[in-house]
């Protein structure tokens, strides 16, 4: 295994980590004080989806842990905006938008580096996790209309 692309994996791997506990956190918050009648729709939505990033946080930390690395534990979790209760059904969608496309493309620039590596099971982990924001940002989109 290539050190280079090792470093550079798990450095992808440790970003993921970051954005998997800044979306739970997002959406969590999200879900709560979202208002109004899209709440019926989105509250549900956005705790799925910090359902999902909890998942995906558990899942990331094994791979590092396969790879012998330790996940980072201190992580500064900022949100785009101030209190979801003052955004628009719009606003709460595109802040989710701009959260799974990263997620997307940091999962797909990690599978990318893997697939240099003689690593298969890890190839196939990162290629579901990166099939399953690629599913989160098509679902946003089309909550976006």
């Amino acid at each position: 295994m290539s050190d280079s692309n090792r470093t550079l994996l798990v450095e992808y791997l440790k970003s993921a980590v970051g954005l998997e506990l800044r979306a739970a956190a997002m959406y969590g918050h999200m879900a709560t004080y979202c208002r109004g009648q899209s709440r019926l729709l989105l509250s549900p939505f956005f705790e799925g989806e910090a359902a999902e990033s909890v998942m995906h946080l558990g899942m990331v930390r094994q791979v590092l842990a396969d790879l012998d690395v330790e996940a980072p534990v201190s992580y500064q979790i900022d949100f785009s905006f101030d209190s979801a209760e003052d955004l628009s059904y719009s606003d709460l969608l595109t802040s989710a938008l701009e959260m799974e496309t990263q997620a997307h493309q940091t999962y797909m620039n990690a599978y990318e580096v893997a697939c240099e590596l003689p690593l298969p099971t890890l190839q196939r982990k990162l290629e579901d996790l990166m099939d399953q924001e690629r599913e989160s940002v098509l679902e946003v989109r089309r909550l976006l209309g």
